[in-house]
């Protein structure tokens, strides 16, 4: 019977513990089952570290002994190796009775590998394929992330790769996430968004570059490339100088048979631009150019330039590339609009501010005649004093040759006189 609880509770002492799935470079920490601050953990049999009842650390001789340390009496590890897997025993000793309860865990190193076919950089435009490799785990759930997309599948096909970033493949287990990125470099080769347009004995600039420098681009070869002119080309025109790689690495342009009074272009190494210039530009130079550049085993890079020359160098003559109504369209143009409907729209403007001016000034003018009128009416005549005339007219009757009597003398009563009249005034 005793032998019974014996192993009941030995039983009940050992305490199973769980599976758990690491990468390489990230930490993991496991839980001891036990409560006692004396404690050991082990990895295989072999000590990592050891805490006894004082509390005092000793190191094992464990793989992981360097990167692990106690947390509590649990074990954290730091930066994972393909080789900490296995089985991690923690042993925890209680101090009255002695008796000791291991924790068992086991650990699977879970590995994931992420590759794009073909290698990057790649080149803009073309295809590839991103693949995800996983183990330590079975039938895993795998996931492609980009900045603006999600692909629940695995490999995925890149039908026409467009730009470069960053594919992230995302694998779940066990409530746990683990991940790889694969950074995708993209290159490409651009050239004028419009044709270039010059005249005739001037210098025309042809641009063209590489949407990264010589030396970004990694297991890339170059193998050819360059300029030509796209027929119809005119017969016995320059030659172009082509591209090559010499054995350092960087580009450099191949003059060999380029008349340089013609044709200008660097004679140093090459970085991303691979511009030209050519001078002293005929009419029959005007057409389309092809800038390219190839690589070994891949699709090469080309990209388009038109090329316009307008009449001799003074501006006048025939025109060669667009019709004189579209290069004057192009050179009599202001924010993308004629010309001529700017110095259309300035004269109408002008116009109407002048009828707006005048029909102002006409309204105030009538204003002010108004106002007028209506203040002559509106004041009354003022009173003035009425002057009477008075002539010696000759009596009817009378004779013209006898003297006029003189006016007979108004009597006036005294106390009128005596005042000075009436208001103040005598009369005689």
């Amino acid at each position: 019977m005793w032998r019974f609880f014996i192993f009941a509770a030995l039983y009940a002492a050992y305490v199973e513990g769980e599976t758990h799935y690491g990468q390489s470079g990230k930490d993991i920490k496991m839980r001891c089952g036990g409560s006692s601050s004396e404690f050991s953990w082990k990895h295989n049999n072999d000590l990592i570290f050891s805490v006894d009842k004082a509390g005092k650390l000793r190191k094992g001789t464990a793989r992981v002994a360097s990167r692990a340390s106690p947390q509590g009496p649990h074990l954290l590890i730091k930066h994972l190796e393909s080789g900490d897997k296995g089985a991690y025993t923690c042993t925890s000793t209680d101090r009255s009775s002695r008796k000791e309860s291991p924790t068992h865990h086991t650990l699977e190193m879970v590995t994931v590998s992420v590759s794009v076919t073909p290698a990057s950089p790649l080149l803009l435009s073309s295809s590839a394929k991103l693949t995800c490799d996983v183990e330590g785990i079975a039938n895993p759930k795998i996931k492609w992330r980009s900045s603006d997309t999600t692909r629940e599948e695995n490999p995925v096909s890149l039908d026409k790769v467009e730009k470069s970033g960053t594919w992230t493949c995302q694998v779940e287990a066990q409530g746990t996430t683990f991940e790889a990125s694969l950074d995708v470099h993209v290159i490409g080769l651009s050239a004028a968004d419009k044709p270039v347009t010059v005249k005739q004995g001037s210098t025309a600039v042809l641009p063209c570059s590489l949407s990264s420098s010589s030396k970004g681009l990694g297991s890339l070869r170059v193998v050819g490339g360059g300029w030509r002119q796209l027929p119809p080309a005119e017969a016995g025109g320059p030659q172009l100088p082509t591209l090559k790689m010499n054995s350092t690495g960087p580009l450099l342009w191949d003059g060999a048979g380029v008349d340089e009074t013609k044709v200008d272009f660097p004679k140093d190494t090459l970085s991303n631009n691979l511009a030209i210039k050519l001078l002293k530009v005929k009419a029959e130079q005007a057409g389309s150019y092809e800038c390219s550049v190839k690589f070994e085993g891949r699709e090469p890079l080309e990209a388009k330039v038109d090329l316009h020359v307008t009449g001799g160098p003074g501006g006048s003559g025939p025109q060669t590339g667009p019709s004189s109504n579209q290069e004057r369209a192009q050179t009599r143009s202001w924010l993308g609009v004629n010309m001529w409907i700017w110095v259309g729209v300035g004269a109408g403007s002008l116009v109407l501010i002048a009828l707006v001016v005048a029909v102002v000034l006409i309204y105030q003018s009538n204003k002010r005649k108004k106002m007028r009128l209506r203040k002559l009416r509106s004041v009354r005549k003022p009173l003035t004093a009425n002057d009477y005339c008075q002539c010696n007219r000759q009596p009817r009757g009378g004779d013209m040759n006898r003297p006029a009597r003189g006016l007979q003398r108004q009597h006036v009563p005294e106390n009128i006189r005596m005042n000075g009249g009436h208001g103040g005034r005598q009369y005689v």
